[in-house]
């Protein structure tokens, strides 16, 4: 599925909406690969952002929730 933002979606669907397990590649090259809910992220994933640093834990909502690590591009990583 692809968005008009560019955004690229693949997995499941309920009713148009990204739900179940799925990777959404976004138009700014930026990717979130894990648990979707009513096309927010929602449970675990992983968001690599254009720098190639990543966030990798809980959503909620779309929001991250929770416990999560941040990875730096150099490997610095903060848990929290």
């Amino acid at each position: 599925m692809q968005f008009p933002d560019g955004s690229k979606y693949k997995g499941p669907l309920l009713h148009g909406n990204p739900t179940g397990q799925g990777m959404i590649i976004y138009g700014d090259g930026s990717k979130y690969e894990g648990s979707w809910e009513n096309g927010n992220a929602h449970g675990y994933g992983i968001l690599t952002f254009q720098d190639l640093s990543r966030y990798e834990g809980n959503w909620f909502k779309g929001k991250y929730h929770g416990q999560g690590t941040y990875v730096a591009p150099s490997g610095a990583k903060y848990t929290g």
